[in-house]
């Protein structure tokens, strides 16, 4: 089975785990009405986490995967009570009950549906996977998402190109951010979206808006835009995904779905060709050269004491009187006399 090219210091997903579970999420949120793209993006970061950090066995993936969503609508105060979850898996409607068998086939972990006492042994099971998923990740429920990147991204650009006293700017301003969720929330169907990094996602996401809405993304001689954006990308990479992610829109570009002419007009796009505010150079990395060797140090202070005595350089060169002299030296009596006739 193929694995995922996520890059982790933990274990890895299966692609095909991935894509079962965003199905068996979808299905939930589906039905349940869950409606905020933070909540279903958080519960697979979740679920992903989990599995990185820690290896199950049985897997269980089913239950940790409805653990996660509940968990994730809590934290993105949408919550949706544990008993509604139970609720569709022991539905007997038959479309729900074909899905979900279906989806179970490779997800484990929930019982038969004719198991006695099925909803208190669910209900128990999901609680118990809920609990251990909030352990395993250190109760920190900080998420990184493509979408704050994405804003973040598309204000820099707007600052290369663009004056802020540009009548329409706020308005053009969050119809580029509008469109660019769209296509981050179309994404979560897509595995891609959680296995790559949150910035590249969003990087893919913006060329694809600028594209759909053909305002020009100009990139500076030395690198490509994004690279002044996060330097560290891997350039090849983040082509290869703004590929593969067009491909999976081609019909948006086909049919312009997502075209709003109005936004187009807002902002002359002939200010996107042009920099008034260029970004930086970003840093190459350089290879750092070793310190001197000890060896080259003395040589090149030997036979002088300058180093050894820095320190006492401020010093005159007097010793200091004994703990039992009464009668101080001369020269140091010398010392003080002069010192009395400088003015002050």
């Amino acid at each position: 089975m193929e694995e995922s090219d996520q890059d982790s210091d933990g274990l890895t997903l299966p692609l095909q785990i991935i894509k079962e579970t965003i199905h068996l999420h979808k299905i939930f949120y589906q039905l349940l009405g869950i409606k905020s793209p933070l909540a279903i993006a958080t519960g697979m970061y979740f679920y992903n986490k989990f599995y990185q950090k820690k290896e199950v066995a049985p897997p269980r993936y089913a239950l940790y995967a409805i653990s996660c969503l509940h968990l994730a609508t809590k934290i993105c105060e949408v919550p949706v009570s544990m008993t509604k979850f139970i609720r569709i898996l022991e539905s007997n409607k038959n479309e729900i009950r074909k899905a979900l068998s279906l989806v179970f086939q490779t997800l484990d972990g929930i019982p038969p549906q004719n198991t006695p006492n099925f909803n208190n042994i669910v209900n128990k099971l999901l609680v118990d996977k809920e609990m251990e998923v909030i352990k395993t990740l250190d109760f920190n429920f900080n998420v990184s998402l493509p979408y704050e990147p994405a804003v973040s991204f598309i204000d820099k650009i707007l600052h290369w190109h663009v004056p802020k006293n540009v009548p329409s700017y706020e308005q053009f301003r969050g119809e580029l951010i509008r469109k660019c969720w769209t296509f981050l929330n179309d994404l979560q169907y897509k595995e891609i979206f959680y296995i790559y990094p949150p910035e590249m996602i969003a990087i893919s996401a913006i060329t694809l808006t600028f594209s759909l809405l053909d305002i020009p993304l100009i990139s500076p001689k030395v690198s490509p835009w994004f690279t002044f954006l996060v330097p560290s990308i891997n350039i090849q990479k983040s082509y290869e995904l703004t590929c593969q992610i067009h491909e999976f829109f081609r019909s948006v570009f086909e049919n312009k779905k997502f075209t709003d002419v109005s936004s187009q007009n807002m902002i002359d796009l002939s200010l996107f060709v042009e920099w008034i505010n260029f970004p930086l150079i970003p840093l190459e990395k350089q290879p750092i050269c070793e310190p001197p060797s000890f060896e080259l140090l003395d040589s090149l202070v030997k036979d002088n004491d300058s180093f050894k005595k820095s320190e006492a350089d401020h010093c005159p060169q007097f010793p200091p009187p004994l703990p039992n002299q009464t009668e101080l030296p001369s020269n140091l009596v010398q010392f003080q006399n002069e010192c009395k006739m400088i003015p002050k």
